[in-house]
């Protein structure tokens, strides 16, 4: 398997704040995900950031599985 399999891009399109949890969509893979949880609690993402995610193996209902790895910002 490739690296792609396991590390993706997406974007956040929705944020739980109580329970450390993001969704995000896929661009490449023109799919959305269940509410993955955050690596890092006290960096949550805000709607629409760049996020790496730990890509794992989809469900049963054709949703990816992951886990948010962090936020990723432009270099400055």
């Amino acid at each position: 398997m490739y690296l792609e399999n396991f590390a993706r891009l997406g974007r956040v399109t929705a944020v739980n704040q109580d329970k450390f949890l993001s969704q995000v969509w896929f661009p490449d893979l023109e799919i959305g995900s269940d509410w993955f949880p955050v690596l890092r609690a006290s960096s949550l993402p805000k709607i629409n950031d760049l996020v790496l995610v730990l890509f794992l193996s989809g469900s049963p209902n054709n949703q990816p599985d992951g886990v948010i790895l962090g936020v990723l910002t432009p270099w400055q």
